[in-house]
């Protein structure tokens, strides 16, 4: 008969395989992942900021941050933020060599108390930085995927889209809740090498039309589905259509494309096109000649959406075509449009795991062009932070698809005004336009009505002082 300690020990030492089985799965989940440590240069640094610097010590704390770097991966550094506090503790990883960028990264955690919620994508920031400057970062639930490995432990990464050397994540806290996570170690992989067929012109073509009864339905500019640009797009429009009608594009290859392919095409809406396709509006099918082999509509349609709001929006071919159609129904009191950017086609290689291909749609996703505003400046540190500095916070989320934090930081009571402009300099919110008493104070960026793409919100004061902040807005 087993002992009280004997039965304790057998169950500590099961707690213990099942540690290990649940890293090895982790390891095997992250094809080729370079997990960084100490041992080959890697550094490590923490920050907190808003209402977590109140006071002569910082409210929030992060424990024990070298074990991310350590060769132990199941000893945790610790971010704490109490209950009621809304500020935010982040830790960053410097790497010894510069990423590449399509790179995925992030941080694997373990949420010890149950506390974080997962979901609420909007409390968790993952960012990438090259000497200094920020150069990726996403908060967005659309843009940061979440690997569940088990024994509460989540992977956040992001895909990124240009070269780095640091990678940090930012934890926010919330009214009510008390948060504690415990950051695992950082991981990074390098992008997939897959075969992606464009169908491009003078190859490839593209046709579009109505069918049914459709009013006032149309496809516009067919041919920039072709023209090898992801900037450029068809538009096909349902404005009023009975039920069954509705309108169609499709695009031919102009050669035999393999069975056994992820096939689709890259679209944009200013509706959530996961709606419309669970909705079953939506339907691709893959064609040989004029004979459909294969379809998919509904949840049989995967949507990956890009920080520019362009998803992929594709299903799984088994069998091998030469054209790809999408076609788009509606019900009587719906109208809607969507943008048709280019057709891809990927063949499936068996040892990858379906996240390989939806990091595809990231491929083309190009640095910005020197007209767009400045990338964000590195956070300073709490030492840089000088007291009653005039300071406009990183916004929280960034990307954002409907609302955005920023806090500004006033070193003495004056008129402040905070605006946000667009790409080509217009104003097009105001977010605080007053009075504000010295000390920290938050306002709103709201994205509703905003078109998608970079925005900078810019805080003056009547004495000349100003401090700006780049925001996405994502769709």
């Amino acid at each position: 008969m087993l002992t009280t300690l004997t039965y304790k020990g057998l169950r500590g030492l099961f707690v213990v395989l099942l540690v290990v089985l649940g890293l090895a799965t982790a390891a095997s989940a992250q094809r080729r992942a370079y997990i960084p440590t100490a041992s080959d240069g890697a550094t490590v640094s923490t920050a907190v900021s808003g209402l977590c610097l109140d006071g002569p010590v910082p409210l929030c704390s992060v424990e024990d941050p070298e074990n991310v770097i350590s060769d132990a991966l199941n000893a945790p550094a610790t971010i704490s933020i109490p209950l009621n506090l809304l500020g935010s503790a982040s830790l960053r990883v410097d790497l010894p060599a510069e990423q590449s960028n399509r790179a995925r990264a992030g941080f694997v955690i373990r949420d010890a108390t149950g506390l974080l919620d997962v979901t609420a994508l909007d409390r968790v920031t993952v960012r990438t930085y090259l000497d200094g400057v920020v150069r990726d970062e996403y908060s967005d639930a659309s843009l940061i995927r979440v690997n569940d490995y088990g024994l509460d432990r989540y992977a956040f990464t992001v895909r990124t889209r240009k070269t780095f050397d640091a990678i940090e994540i930012e934890v926010a806290g919330v009214l009510g809740l008390l948060t504690e996570i415990e950051v695992l170690w950082a991981q990074i992989t390098p992008p997939p090498d897959l075969t992606k067929i464009y169908a491009r012109a003078p190859q490839g073509s593209a046709t579009g039309g109505t069918f049914g009864v459709c009013v006032l339905c149309d496809v516009t500019d067919e041919a920039a589905i072709v023209d090898g640009s992801i900037e450029t797009a068809a538009s096909a429009d349902v404005l009023v259509s009975a039920l069954g009608g509705g309108v169609w594009a499709e695009v031919d290859y102009g050669q035999t494309l393999p069975a056994n392919s992820f096939t689709g095409l890259f679209l944009s809406t200013d509706l959530d096109l996961l709606d419309l396709s669970v909705l079953g509006l939506l339907e691709i099918q893959a064609l040989n000649g004029s004979t459909v082999v294969a379809s998919a509509s509904g949840d049989g349609l995967r949507v990956t959406y890009r920080p520019d709001g362009i998803a992929w929006v594709r299903f799984r071919s088994n069998a091998s075509f030469n054209s790809v159609r999408l076609r788009m129904t509606s019900l009587a009191t719906v109208a809607y449009d969507i943008n048709i950017h280019r057709a891809l086609t990927v063949p499936v290689v068996p040892s990858l795991s379906l996240e390989d291909y939806a990091d595809v749609a990231f491929d083309d996703l190009a640095e910005p062009a020197a007209a767009t505003p400045p990338l964000l400046a590195a956070p300073r540190t709490n030492a840089e932070a000088a007291p009653g500095a005039f300071d406009l916070g990183v916004p929280a989320p960034n990307p954002v698809t409907s609302r955005a934090r920023l806090a500004v930081r006033v070193a003495e009571a004056g008129p402040v005004r905070v605006a946000a402009y667009d790409a080509l300099g217009r104003e097009v919110a105001v977010l605080h336009d007053g009075v504000l008493a010295a000390g920290e104070h938050e306002v709103r960026f709201d994205a509703a009505g905003l078109a998608p793409g970079p925005d900078v919100v810019r805080a003056s004061t009547a004495g000349g002082r100003a401090a700006a902040r780049t925001v996405t807005v994502a769709r």
